[in-house]
């Protein structure tokens, strides 16, 4: 995780106490107290993952 990655939830395990993660084009698994840790914020989705465009 670094400052402007993007990063996509995949899935929770809130059971399992864990999260998973798109990152990088891989996913990870993550706990819950790390992911406490992090600061994220929507940003735009790509072209072709909901977002469109106009000219």
């Amino acid at each position: 995780f670094v400052p402007g990655a993007e990063v996509e939830l995949q899935a929770a395990q809130p059971e399992a106490g864990l999260l998973t993660v798109r990152l990088g084009g891989a996913e990870k698994a993550i706990g819950e107290r790390a992911a406490e840790g992090l600061f994220v914020r929507r940003g735009v989705a790509p072209l072709g993952h909901g977002a469109t465009h106009t000219s």
